[in-house]
């Protein structure tokens, strides 16, 4: 088998791997409409993966990755498209909607005073150490 050939039965997993990658960089979107679309992204490109496998044939008509390696291909590609559209409607663990996702600043300030009280009641909180004398 040559490169090119072990290279054709790769086509359903390169189609993931694209989408993928279109899928996050239209997830670094400051709009919520347009994040939303990585839904849709990610749909299509495990539709096509499942059509892609379920089509893959050589020049004798058979499958290229056999029957077992085509029915894998697929049932992976199923049930990730499953539970894509079964997470679809999780809110984020803020309870709002989706959180944009360029850095504000903000939660590093917030991080810092908090991390900074944490630490003040931990100093209060502990024996002071005994001092010895000269």
């Amino acid at each position: 088998m040559t490169m090119l050939e072990k290279i054709n039965t790769l086509w359903p997993e390169i189609i993931v791997a694209i989408a993928a990658v279109i899928s996050l960089i239209v997830g670094l979107s400051p709009r919520a409409q347009t994040r939303k679309l990585t839904l849709w992204i990610s749909a299509m490109g495990l539709v096509g993966a499942i059509v892609v496998a379920a089509t893959m044939r050589n020049e004798a008509g058979a499958l290229i990755a056999g029957a077992f390696g085509t029915y894998v291909k697929i049932a992976i590609a199923a049930v990730g498209l499953l539970l894509l559209f079964c997470a679809a409607e999780v809110p984020d663990e803020s309870g709002g909607d989706i959180q944009n996702p360029l850095p504000s600043g903000e939660g590093r300030v917030r991080a810092g005073h908090d991390q900074a009280n944490a630490s003040a009641q931990s100093t209060s909180e502990s024996k002071p150490s005994p001092q010895l004398s000269p």
